[in-house]
């Protein structure tokens, strides 16, 4: 199972080089996190609710391999790489949109 959103980089996502924040990789990542979970039947605020499960971030990383500059189309596909018996490692693969070569691969334990 995978989820992909696509996003257009706007110019409140630059540092001051022209290329993206490397921050805000991190926010996108964690938004694909939720949607990929709701993609799957499992809203995580629900969860929360209904049966008082939370999960808790224990390890990110991003490895950058192409920057990111501004009216950029990307595409961001969630998948779980590994389903622990207490965790699971969510993958995100950033690719530009126009050549599909890759960005950045997110991690999510």
């Amino acid at each position: 199972m995978e989820n992909t959103i696509e996003r257009r980089i706007m110019w409140g996502d630059l540092d001051s080089l022209g290329i993206v924040f490397y921050p805000r990789y991190y926010e996108w990542i964690d938004a694909c996190g939720h949607l990929f979970f709701d993609a799957i039947h499992l809203n995580l605020g629900e969860l929360w609710v209904e049966r008082k499960l939370l999960f808790g971030l224990v390890e990110t990383s991003c490895r950058y391999v192409r920057p990111g500059r501004y009216d950029d189309r990307i595409r961001i596909t969630t998948r779980i790489r590994e389903l622990g018996l207490k965790t699971v490692l969510l993958e995100h693969d950033i690719r530009h949109a126009k050549d599909n070569e890759r960005m950045v691969l997110g991690l999510e334990k």
